[in-house]
């Protein structure tokens, strides 16, 4: 034991400095190395101390001073995403979710307006050399408007309606919002015994997808809108952060959609001497829920993508930043053609009567044939086929001749006009990707391969969307036949052939920027 000459306080043998005040004991720094078993140890020299000591034997350092000393532990954020962290994020999702839907229903009204000047029941004027050549026209119109004539079977509209020429259409703004979100209608007529027995005499449903990607078109546009204001006031620093607050909008965007599609359910009963009539109109929920959930998720990650707050390695959300980048500069050149040719065929009968229809306008034709012009040129099938009492079939692809069983010499002429832009337009489409994709050139080798992959298929993504939106399908089934019509694009062939386009185009660019920087 040696004792401090200025406090008189006992110190350990090898101590060099007094435990209570640090004062030096005069003994060589040597006699310090030598460690005893204690719970405390200095921070500064690591030594063990005795139990209670305010300074270290051995350094003389103040234990209060190193407390100060010691730099604070920053916890690791957890990038494992748990049910906790969508609590804020759900609440603060609400209002704009709202927001939307207000901004929804107003564009939807809006392009209920562009066919102000149509009348439902306004009947084509042609000769009868000509309507060999606009039938399928009127059929797909008719298939079009059949199911409006439905909900108003089901709404007593019809009554009302009377086939005035002054009646718009039987659609609100509503049931585009839910047709724009790639609902499904619904619809079921029973004729019932008003007899004690109730036994069903005829019964039948029909189910149909509207097949025009203007309406998911004004969706997308919407819920972009309302993501912007959505990204000033959410906090976006890493990709947990950025999944979390797509999540959250998008599912309580897809609820509210969810909500409205079962609030939309007419239904109407007619009554006569012995029997019912009963007609239902609806939109399957489920189906309009996990769609309008897939379409607000794509949207929101793309428009969250762009948030300066995401770090600058996010190579997922570089990829998806590009890749939406690339698919409007792509659909805008597509658009653009589209205008042109819909611009010199207004006067041609096939036009006059797909305009007549209560759901077509001008710039819905622009659209779709912008999306028609795109699956085309990435050398996909386009298919018409329906009427299982009268089967007829049309296919067409640029690299094979038309396989018919019309007798259409203006739908076929139509698309051989269409090949003078269709390869011209994959070659643009082609420089476009790869322009966009020269951006890799700044990553590793690692993230430059997670980048190609996530650019590829969210550009696919986008692409196989606009095409499900872009096909009509119509079934009706009934007790003596059924009839099934289906017009548009295979989905599997889009995919693939984008998918591998983008990613052949993208490994393309990155290694020619490489060729170049060594030369």
């Amino acid at each position: 034991m040696i004792y401090c000459t200025k406090c008189g306080t006992g110190n350990p043998n090898q101590a060099i400095y007094c435990i209570e005040d640090g004062h030096a004991l005069h003994q060589s720094m040597q006699t310090g190395l030598t460690k005893q078993t204690s719970d405390m140890v200095c921070h500064n020299c690591g030594s063990d101390q005795v139990s209670g000591a305010q300074y270290c034997y051995f350094c003389g350092e103040s234990f209060e001073c190193v407390i100060h000393k010691v730099p604070e532990r920053v916890k690791p954020k957890d990038h494992n995403i748990k049910m906790n962290d969508f609590k804020r994020p759900l609440l603060l999702a609400i209002p704009f979710a709202l927001l939307c839907i207000v901004f929804l229903y107003v564009f939807s009204a809006f392009s209920l307006s562009l066919t102000d000047n149509h009348s439902y029941a306004e009947p084509f004027q042609h000769d009868m050399e000509d309507f060999e050549q606009v039938q399928w026209g009127v059929s797909y119109r008719y298939l079009l408007d059949s199911y409006q004539m439905m909900k108003l079977e089901a709404t007593e509209g019809a009554q009302q309606m009377n086939w005035s020429p002054t009646v718009i259409s039987a659609l609100s703004p509503v049931d585009i919002m839910l047709l724009g979100n790639l609902g499904e209608v619904y619809v079921t007529f029973d004729e019932v015994t008003n007899q004690k027995t109730s036994e069903t005499l005829t019964n039948h449903t029909m189910e149909s997808k509207l097949g025009l990607s203007f309406y998911l078109i004004i969706t997308v546009i919407t819920i972009a809108l309302a993501g912007m204001l959505y990204a000033f006031r959410v906090k976006v620093s890493d990709e947990k952060d950025w999944l979390i607050q797509t999540i959250s909008f998008s599912f309580i965007y897809s609820i509210m959609m969810w909500v409205l599609s079962i609030l939309t359910d007419y239904s109407m009963e007619k009554g006569y001497q012995t029997v019912n009539e009963v007609t239902n109109y609806s939109y399957q929920s489920w189906g309009v829920m996990w769609k309008s959930f897939l379409i607000s998720f794509v949207v929101l990650l793309s428009v969250l993508s762009f948030k300066k707050g995401m770090k600058a390695q996010s190579v997922y959300a570089k990829g998806v930043k590009l890749a939406s980048l690339a698919a409007v500069t792509i659909m805008s050149l597509y658009l653009i053609l589209s205008g042109l040719i819909i611009g010199n065929v207004q006067e041609e009968s096939f036009y006059q009567v797909l305009i007549g229809s209560s759901l077509i306008s001008g710039l819905v034709l622009i659209v779709q044939l912008s999306v028609y012009m795109l699956n085309l040129s990435f050398l996909n099938t386009f298919e018409m086929s329906g009427g299982d009492f009268n089967p007829e079939h049309f296919q067409y692809q640029i690299l094979q001749t038309v396989d018919s069983s019309l007798n259409n010499r203006l739908i076929q002429q139509g698309f051989v006009y269409l090949e003078n832009y269709l390869w011209m337009m994959l070659v643009i489409t082609i420089l476009v990707i790869l322009l966009y994709s020269l951006s890799f050139r700044k990553f590793t080798r690692k993230n430059q391969t997670k980048t190609i992959l996530v650019y590829s298929g969210f550009i696919s993504l986008i692409f196989t969307g606009l095409t499900y939106a872009s096909n009509f399908s119509y079934s009706i089934v009934r007790a003596e036949f059924n009839e099934h019509y289906v017009i548009g694009f295979s989905l599997i062939t889009l995919l693939l052939v984008s998918i591998f386009l983008s990613l052949i185009t993208s490994l393309v660019g990155t290694k020619l920027m490489k060729i170049s920087k060594k030369n």
